[in-house]
C-alpha cells in the first residue's frame, strides 16, 4: 500500500489456511504433521504452516477467506473481489486440461462457469489460491 498511488490498484495471490491442511493430507509422507496436535492448531488458529521434509515447500501463512478483506481494509484498501484461483475445478484440473484437448466447446463452457463463480465465499476456503483485488483509497493514509 505504501507504494501504491492513490486509486491505484493491488492485486495479491494468497493461500487459504485449508490449502495448507489439504496439501497436508495428500502428501503421504507428510501426512504425520497431523497427528501433532501443535501443527494442527498453528495452522487452523494462525493459518501458518511449517514443514520439516528437506526440498518441500517448508512454510508459509495461509489466512481464513473471511480475514482477508478486513486485513486489507486495515491497511487503506478497498476490496473489489476476492476470487478463488482454482475454483470450482480444484483437484480436478487434469479433467478440463482434458477437455481442453478434446472438446473446445465444452472446455470453454467450463471456463465460464470457473470466472462465473470465481467470487463465491462458499468455494473461496476449498480453493488452492485466492486473487484479492483492492484499491488504495484516495483520501486517508494508510497505516
Amino acid at each position: 500500500v505504501r507504494v501504491l498511488r492513490p486509486g491505484g490498484v493491488a492485486f495479491v495471490a494468497l493461500m487459504p489456511q485449508y490449502a495448507f491442511l489439504r496439501r497436508t493430507i495428500a502428501i503421504s509422507d507428510e501426512r504425520h504433521h497431523l497427528a501433532d496436535p501443535e501443527f494442527v492448531q498453528q495452522l487452523m488458529e494462525h493459518g501458518t504452516f511449517f514443514n520439516d521434509i528437506p526440498g518441500r515447500f517448508t512454510a508459509g501463512s495461509g489466512m481464513h477467506p473471511a480475514a482477508i478483506q478486513p486485513f486489507f481494509a486495515h491497511y487503506g484498501l478497498t476490496a473489489h473481489a476476492l476470487l478463488a484461483c482454482e475454483g470450482i475445478v480444484a483437484c480436478i484440473e487434469d479433467a478440463v486440461a482434458e477437455l481442453a484437448q478434446n472438446d473446445p466447446t465444452l472446455y470453454q463452457i467450463v471456463i465460464d462457469l470457473l470466472i462465473q463463480t470465481a467470487s463465491d465465499p462458499s468455494i473461496h476456503g476449498m480453493s488452492s489460491h485466492l486473487l484479492y483485488i483492492g484499491s488504495k483509497e484516495t483520501t486517508s493514509a494508510a497505516p
